[in-house]
This record gives structure tokens, C-alpha cells and sequence, in this order.
């Protein structure tokens, strides 16, 4: 136990000790984090097909919780527990964590081939490629089995979180008329000033910049009306306006729009101090903002 503080700091309330058997849950998490996990394996194995249930479970969720670097080990454990226990009362909570898992891997590998500049490394940076897109493939088919309808188990900002990775997803792999198809579709099916149709119109507004051709002036009406339905700043839309800002700042200045530009960033100061994307909306301008 002498690793405890190691992994365990700071984290006690995802541990929630509360009786004998969490103890042993504890103690099992324990080994996998000090590399015996191989070991206790063996000793689930030969247990009734409960504890090994409990155990795999457990298992990847040790591996999710605190081996974050282990993304492709972590999404093969839970893809296991998947398929092993398909009827699981835990399934819903191994799918969703195998999706977070297979978009920050197919995230991961597709940043690391666009790192890859040199002719040489080419073969290299299609290969990370191709591993990351059959990652974002696999995570859109795990929110495509009732992952985005479920609300037993999950809350609204973890589905809100997994549709906005699904347009992230397209977004990564460059196909941006899908991201348009998806982004649009969100926004037309939520209500006005809601939190989906907020995402929707803050992607749409993004293809519409990417693809081919270009159609600036849609994405500015998009972002606009985003803008303009979430002028209340709220803990849940503070991220998603910051993103649409942010946005909207960049085509501002290619476009010379400095008046826009002036009301955007003065907001963003006072408004959206601690959004998400705000270091990056008022990076470089200064106290006259």
C-alpha cells in the first residue's frame, strides 16, 4: 500500500470506500496499478463468471480512471468486457468509457501523424492515420448503440460531451460536409438557445469555413445567431460560446472587421474570463479590450 498516495491523492471521492468488499475492489485496483494486474487476472479466472464480471469491469475502469496514457490497452479491456458480457447491469458505463477512449486514441494518433512533416516520415503519418480514423470509426459506432439516448445512466452533459466529440470526430478527419450534415442536423432538431442547438450552430458554422467551397457568410450567420440566442453566460454554454467566438474572432480579422472584432473581444473579458477557448480569443490583444 505504500504506492497509495501515488495514485490515490486527491482522487479518494472516485474511490468511495464503504465497505469489506470495496475494500477488496480497492485492494484488486491496487495491484493492477502496481503491475500484478497480470497475476490477479489468473486468480479471476478460475472464479464463477460474477467475479469475473465485477473484476473486468473494474479492471477497465482502474485503466480509464487512472491509466491515462494506456489508451489502447485501456480501449481493449473494455471492448473485452463488452463482448464477454454483453448483458451486463455495467454495459452501458464500459461503452461509454470505451467510446471516451477510442476518440482521445484516434485524436491522439492523428495530431501525432500531423506532426509528421518530412517526406521521409510520409508512410509513417498515413499509417497513424488510417489507426486513428478506425478508432473514431469504432467510437461512432459505440455512440451509435443507444449511447445518445440513454438517460438511466447517463447524465445530459455526458451525452451533450459525446455528440459534440462525434462532430469533433468528423472534424479531425477533415471530411467536413459530413461535419455540416451532422452539425445541422443537431441544431434544426433542438429548440432555439439550447445547449445542442448551440453545438450545431458552432460546428455548422465551422464546415461551412472548412469545406469546399468555402461560404464565410454562412458561417458567420451561424455563429452569430449563436452569439446572439446565448448572450446570458451560463456555466453550461460558457464553453460552446467561447468555441464560436473564437471563430468568429479569426474570420473578423481576415475579413478587417475590427468594429466586430472590438465588441467580441471586450465581451470575451468580461463575460468569458475562464472559458475554454478565451486564452486563445484574447491572446495578443491588450488592456484597451
Amino acid at each position: 500500500m505504500e504506492n497509495y498516495n501515488q495514485y490515490f491523492k486527491g482522487k479518494e471521492d472516485q474511490l468511495e470506500i464503504t465497505d469489506a468488499v470495496r475494500l477488496q475492489e480497492i485492494l484488486a485496483i491496487v495491484r493492477i496499478l502496481t503491475g500484478d494486474g497480470e497475476a490477479l487476472l489468473n486468480e479471476v479466472s478460475q472464479m464463477p463468471p460474477a467475479a469475473r464480471e465485477n473484476f473486468g469491469f473494474l479492471r477497465g475502469k482502474t485503466y480509464f480512471n487512472y491509466l491515462t496514457d494506456e489508451k489502447e490497452a485501456t480501449f481493449q479491456i473494455l471492448m473485452g468486457f463488452i463482448d464477454e458480457f454483453p448483458n451486463s447491469d455495467h454495459i452501458v458505463e464500459a461503452k461509454h468509457m470505451a467510446a471516451i477512449t477510442a476518440h482521445r486514441q484516434g485524436a491522439s494518433l492523428i495530431h501525432q501523424a500531423e506532426g509528421l512533416r518530412s517526406p521521409e516520415d510520409q508512410a509513417q503519418a498515413s499509417e497513424l492515420k488510417r489507426c486513428g480514423k478506425n478508432y473514431l470509426e469504432q467510437f461512432r459506432q459505440l455512440c451509435g448503440q443507444g449511447l445518445l439516448d440513454d438517460r438511466s445512466h447517463l447524465i445530459e452533459s455526458d451525452i451533450l460531451d459525446l455528440r459534440e466529440d462525434i462532430l469533433m470526430s468528423y472534424y479531425l478527419e477533415s471530411n467536413f460536409t459530413k461535419l455540416a450534415e451532422v452539425a445541422i442536423s443537431y441544431s434544426s432538431g433542438a429548440n432555439v438557445g439550447t445547449c445542442l442547438w448551440s453545438l450545431g450552430k458552432t460546428y455548422e458554422g465551422i464546415a461551412y469555413c472548412l469545406k469546399k467551397p468555402q461560404e464565410f457568410y454562412r458561417a458567420i450567420n451561424a455563429w452569430e445567431d449563436m452569439i446572439a440566442e446565448n448572450e446570458v453566460v451560463t456555466k453550461q454554454n460558457a464553453d460552446i460560446l467561447s468555441l464560436a467566438i473564437l471563430w468568429r474572432v479569426r474570420i473578423a480579422e481576415e475579413m478587417g472587421d475590427f468594429d466586430r472584432l472590438d465588441i467580441l473581444i471586450a465581451k470575451v473579458k468580461k463575460d468569458l474570463p475562464a472559458a475554454k477557448y478565451s486564452k486563445q480569443i484574447t491572446k495578443g490583444y491588450g488592456d484597451s479590450y
